[in-house]
């Protein structure tokens, strides 16, 4: 039974973000992409090898009330591209990334994420629990984090 957790403080680009980006020029896209790759490598480095199939819950914490949950949830894009350019799951594709994944939405004092990285196993231990409420502790591992990236990354 494997679950790691990739936590930080700061949410990369929704939805609205990339369009309005790409709009801009034709280049701006690819190198927003690796701006963010660069910015989640070193939090995604910590993570070890995930083999076969995973199960994402992803919880969001949000400032601002009024975002649309599709334009957040968008953000996923370069956080899953970062975990298969750092080699940490085989593929972002459906044969890897298994349905269902849940997001849950809080509003915060800040903008972040903790994405839930489970194996079969795993997964099917926190179906067993309350899934109309983020896993215990996705807030303590944003918000107690320090400058190590080290706390940010938990492994149950």
């Amino acid at each position: 039974m494997n679950t790691n957790i990739l936590s930080a403080e700061f949410l990369p680009p929704t939805l609205n973000d990339i369009i309005g980006a790409a709009r801009t020029g034709k280049y701006v896209s690819s190198s927003l992409k690796k701006k963010w790759h660069k910015k989640l490598s070193p939090l995604v480095k910590l993570l070890p090898n995930m083999k076969g199939e995973v199960y994402l819950e992803c919880v969001w914490f949000v400032k601002n009330r009024n975002r649309d949950q599709d334009n957040i949830t968008a953000a996923q894009k370069y956080i899953l591209d970062s975990l298969v350019e750092q080699k940490r799951i085989k593929d972002d594709n459906l044969s890897v990334i298994q349905s269902p994944v849940f997001h849950h939405f809080i509003i915060s004092d800040f903008d972040g994420f903790s994405i839930y990285i489970r194996d079969k196993e795993a997964f099917k231990k926190r179906l067993g629990e309350d899934l109309s409420s983020p896993p215990s502790g996705s807030i303590s591992l944003v918000r107690h984090r320090t400058s190590s990236p080290k706390r940010i990354l938990r492994k149950k």
